[in-house]
C-alpha cells in the first residue's frame, strides 16, 4: 500500500485535472497547462487515447487496495493530490467550475458512491467530446479558446 501512495503522489504531480485551471495558470495561453500535462507524445494535441491511458494510470495509482474501485476514502487522497497539484502550480481554486471532470460525483456514473475503473474511463469519452469543440479528434489550445469565448 505504501508503494501505491508513493505512486499516487508522483502521479498527482502530473495532474492538471481541470481544464478551467489551465486558464488560470502561468502560460497565458488558455489550455496550455492541460496540453502540457496530458499530451503524452508531445505533438501539441491530446487525443481520447491519451486521456484514457493517463486516466487509467491515475486510477491505478489511487486504487490502493487494487479492487478496481475508487471508494470515498481513496477519493480523499485523490482530491488532496489534485488540490496540492493546483496549489503547486498557483492555480486559483476559485476558478474551478463545479463538476470538475475528476470528482467522485462526476465519475460515479451509476450513483453508488464509488467509481469503478470502467466509469472513470467511460467519463473520459464525454469529457473529450465536450472539450473537442471543433470536433477534429484532438484537444488543442484552440479548443479552449472556442469553449470559453
Amino acid at each position: 500500500m505504501k508503494t501505491k501512495i508513493i505512486s499516487a503522489i508522483i502521479i498527482s504531480s502530473l495532474l492538471a485535472t481541470n481544464p478551467i485551471s489551465a486558464l488560470a495558470a502561468g502560460s497565458g495561453i488558455p489550455g496550455q497547462n492541460f496540453i502540457n500535462s496530458w499530451d503524452e507524445n508531445e505533438d501539441g494535441k491530446v487525443t481520447l487515447t491519451e486521456i484514457q491511458e493517463k486516466r487509467s494510470n491515475i486510477f491505478l495509482s489511487f486504487d490502493s487496495d487494487d479492487n478496481g474501485i475508487l471508494d470515498a476514502e481513496e477519493y480523499v487522497y485523490f482530491d488532496e493530490a489534485r488540490a496540492n497539484d493546483m496549489a503547486d502550480k498557483n492555480i486559483n481554486q476559485s476558478n474551478k467550475k463545479a463538476g470538475s471532470p475528476m470528482t467522485l460525483e462526476v465519475n460515479d456514473l451509476d450513483g453508488d458512491g464509488q467509481v469503478s475503473r470502467e466509469e472513470f474511463l467511460e467519463n473520459a469519452k464525454s469529457f473529450f467530446e465536450q472539450k473537442d469543440t471543433n470536433e477534429d479528434g484532438a484537444i488543442t489550445t484552440d479548443d479552449f479558446g472556442n469553449s470559453y469565448n
